[in-house]
């Protein structure tokens, strides 16, 4: 068999998420060479296999099958050919078709295909507003650690019930709302809002302090509203399941007066059943 039949130009890689089913581009490997003898190297695969498993752990990645059936490589690449994208890329070519998609199976992409599948908004990032939430399961898996199951949790409760307050509450056509769903570049934004064509962004937090819920926010905030020129920002959300003290109060005055658009923090509060005290605005 000629070399050249042995190297794949490029292979696109995605991941499904565990919750939601959405599947998102992860990076991307060039020059990979498929092995016609894989057998040879199962030896140097058992040498590594503790070391790939404490990685695997690491992440809080299923090894389980590893260890009980073990691995067949037939390919291989180089460290410096392999590309991890610096954000998950949602792409809307593969999650409209996901029976084609689907786990462990390559498949070939045509050079249209290639072309709908979505890397361009790495470099080119715009607002892709798209109606609708995410359903999650009822259950939610472990995570590494009970906290960040508790966050992940926590989370999606308060993007829930943004949903529910701006719909059932404030009567907001689904049309104009959106959690978990509308992107700009590579970044899921958590909820927006559109309202006569102005777009409000809001951005949740779980933490039980309001000053690390705007360090962890304003960043990702700035960037949703300023990178993309063509959009129009009429608000600025933060949203954490913690009300502000007076200390916390003035640092959001001052950070009002230092941009130029409306920013506000939103205290949730879980075990409101009534959705007009859901939320307290700042």
């Amino acid at each position: 068999m000629p070399y050249e039949d042995l190297l794949i130009d490029k292979i696109i890689l995605f991941t499904i998420h565990g919750e939601t089913k959405v599947r998102y581009l992860v990076g991307e490997l060039s020059q990979v060479e498929i092995i016609p003898e894989p057998k040879k190297i199962k030896k140097l695969f058992k040498k590594e296999l503790k070391s790939i498993i404490d990685q695997l752990k690491e992440v809080g990645a299923d090894y389980k099958v590893l260890e009980d059936d073990g691995l067949g490589f037939n390919v291989r690449f180089k460290p410096e050919n392999a590309t991890i994208y610096p954000e998950l890329i949602f792409s809307p070519y593969i999650n409209n078709h996901k029976s084609k998609f689907s786990r462990f199976q390559p498949f070939k992409l045509s050079i249209d295909e290639l072309g709908m599948l979505g890397m361009g908004i790495i470099a080119r990032p715009t607002l892709d507003f798209l109606p609708g939430e995410i359903i999650y399961k009822e259950k939610f898996k472990r995570v590494r650690e009970a906290s960040e199951s508790d966050v992940a949790r926590t989370h999606s409760f308060i993007t829930k019930d943004l949903f529910k307050y701006h719909r059932d509450f404030l009567g907001i056509s689904e049309g104009f709302l959106s959690a978990e769903k509308t992107t700009i570049g590579p970044r899921v934004l958590d909820f927006v809002l559109l309202e006569n064509g102005q777009f409000s962004i809001f951005e949740v937090k779980t933490s039980l302090s309001g000053f690390l819920n705007f360090r962890q926010a304003l960043g990702q905030l700035f960037e949703y509203a300023f990178i993309d020129s063509a959009i129009e920002i009429k608000k600025l959300i933060i949203v954490g399941p913690v009300k502000l003290n007076e200390m916390e109060i003035n640092y959001l005055k001052i950070i009002r007066k230092l941009i130029s658009v409306s920013l506000e923090y939103w205290a949730y509060e879980k075990s409101e059943n009534d959705f007009a005290k859901k939320f307290l605005i700042y």
